[in-house]
């Protein structure tokens, strides 16, 4: 059952139209938490071709890693402070300095959180 054809939801757990989906955090966790679906169910929903989009983005990053190492072997994606770069070898060196001289590209647009579970 696709979530925004849903009619007897309660609006306090969901803000949707038929063309919107719009949830906040402690809703999604409210959806989740309710046994009704998962986070992937509900990005599904809402937005059918996105799981699509990310795989294919990834995969494009992938691509182009393996074409960078043709020409630099140790080349790696690196994330520090949310911002990811693509780096020509090593972020840090053996005596565990950094090394932020070996970052070819950063992106500018893209922020990404990091965090061990």
């Amino acid at each position: 059952m696709s979530l925004l054809r849903l009619t007897d939801i309660s609006m306090d757990i969901y803000d949707m139209t038929e063309k919107e989906v719009r949830m906040d955090e402690d809703k999604v966790l409210s959806f989740i938490n309710s046994g009704d679906g998962d986070a992937g169910d509900l990005l599904d929903d809402a937005m059918p071709t996105a799981a699509r989009r990310f795989y294919r983005l990834t995969q494009s990053m992938h691509t182009l890693l393996g074409e960078v190492r043709e020409h630099f072997p140790d080349a790696m994606f690196y994330s520090a402070n949310g911002k990811v770069s693509l780096l020509l070898g090593s972020s840090h060196n053996k005596h565990d300095q950094p090394m932020q001289e070996m970052v070819a590209v950063s992106a500018t647009q893209l922020h990404i959180e990091g965090g061990d579970w």
